[in-house]
């Protein structure tokens, strides 16, 4: 059996598995049906894989490759990692990713598929294009491809109704600011990923965050009537201080995670997949401790460069010293992208290794960089603009040295550099 007879397969199992035509259902198909093929001439299915969060933003990826012609539906499928289920490791979000011509089998449709493919097969044409996280295109088209100053996420009356209500009673108000900080317990006691491939211990040394660096994030904006909510579906440690929501250890839940998202004024997110909430729900991101400068680079960042902020890790040479100057970690980070593409690994993690063999090791940024970042956030939704010509010179360096490192058609995030930490930080220009 060939790649594309498995993948088929694997959906019209999918289908036929979960899928239930009840009799009661059948007028109500039926008549769905004839108003489905008067307005589309075919359905276009497609194989992604969302088996971890960040996987939802290649789902946004996918979407905004889909065709304009109106005569086409297009269908998306999960191709399941072993052990997960066919919904994707978010169900709740899965069952949401409903537009205008688009949508995800899930469990809120998977009956009316079930009777379009018993009823109508021959509508169905197969992709066999798996769309996933290591694919080097969709993180190149997420570089000024993607409008992400819309929602794919859409919600009824009733729903938000109902979601409003248990909002409050988590004890969120109207204005808060959603935080979150990356550490080890999500990857292994959620993805229970294997250490040997993934390289773990050396992943989290460079990625992992400490949530105490947003105290005073936190006492900034309480004085200015809001709160933080921390977002997270496992974090390791509690965070209890004054005007902080610690929703990561309530009782939280997958729909709550993304409504809460979309009420927030904007999102402090470190590189992970969390990412993929603002993302989808159309609210800006400030991005800190990120420690990848080209797009094929992990996950990499995506957003929008006009809205969208970030400031990055510094990576220290224990041998020398000194901070790592902007073209040295690029070269490491090109080096360690060749050997992924060779290897078929997971570039960060060989990025990690390579900074692990040569002594490098990254300093996060202090909670007076993301406050400093997240105010220049603040002030910007607010109206302020930065005419600092200074700012755009180093910007206009920095991006210069970046340029010159892209290869095998990589590009840079194409998200701008908080203000304050690029005329502060010396190496990010040399």
């Amino acid at each position: 059996m060939n790649k594309h007879e498995t993948r088929m397969n694997t959906m019209i199992n999918v289908i036929e598995e979960h899928g239930c035509i009840q009799q009661e259902k059948v007028t109500e198909f039926a008549e769905k049906a004839r108003a489905f093929i008067d307005r589309y001439d075919y359905v276009e299915v497609r194989f992604i894989g969302l088996n971890h969060m960040g996987s939802y933003l290649h789902w946004i990826t996918a979407v905004n490759r889909c065709g304009k012609d109106t005569g086409t539906y297009y269908l998306f499928c999960n191709y399941p990692a072993d052990g997960l289920s066919w919904l994707g490791v978010n169900p709740s979000i899965t069952e949401k990713l409903d537009l205008e011509g688009i949508s995800v089998v899930s469990n809120h449709n998977v009956d009316f598929w079930k009777y379009m493919m018993h009823n109508y097969r021959s509508l169905f044409v197969y992709i066999t294009d798996y769309i996933n996280e290591n694919e080097i295109g969709n993180r190149q088209y997420m570089n000024g491809h993607i409008d992400f100053n819309r929602s794919y996420v859409y919600y009824s009356p009733e729903e938000e109704q109902e979601l409003e209500r248990k909002k409050q009673e988590l004890g969120i108000g109207d204005k808060y600011i959603c935080i979150s900080v990356r550490d080890s317990s999500y990857t292994r006691d959620i993805l229970r990923r294997d250490d040997a491939c993934f390289k773990q211990e050396i992943g989290d040394a460079y990625r992992n965050g400490d949530i105490t660096s947003f105290r005073k994030v936190a006492d900034y904006y309480r004085k200015k009537g809001y709160q933080l909510v921390r977002m997270g579906a496992k974090v390791e440690e509690k965070f209890d201080y004054p005007g902080v929501i610690d929703y990561a250890v309530m009782d939280r839940n997958e729909e709550m995670d993304l409504y809460i998202t979309k009420g927030a004024d904007f999102f402090i997110s470190d590189q992970s997949g969390i990412q993929a909430l603002p993302l989808l729900v159309c609210v800006p991101i400030v991005y800190y401790n990120a420690q990848c400068f080209l797009l094929a680079n992990d996950l990499g960042v995506a957003g929008d460069k006009t809205r969208d902020l970030i400031i990055y890790k510094k990576f220290f040479d224990e041998k020398t010293k000194s901070i790592l100057p902007l073209r040295k970690v690029l070269e490491i980070e090109k080096e360690a992208l060749e050997v992924a593409v060779m290897t078929n690994s997971p570039s960060n993690y060989v990025t990690y290794e390579i900074y692990d063999k040569l002594g490098i090791r990254c300093i996060d940024n202090t909670p007076e960089e993301i406050l400093s970042v997240s105010v220049e956030m603040y002030e910007w939704l607010k109206g302020s603009q930065n005419n600092n010509q200074a700012y755009y010179d180093r910007e206009r360096i920095h991006n210069e040295i970046k340029k010159s490192f892209y290869s095998f058609g990589y590009t840079d995030v194409g998200v701008r550099i908080g203000e304050q930490y690029l005329l502060e930080n010396e190496w990010l220009v040399s």
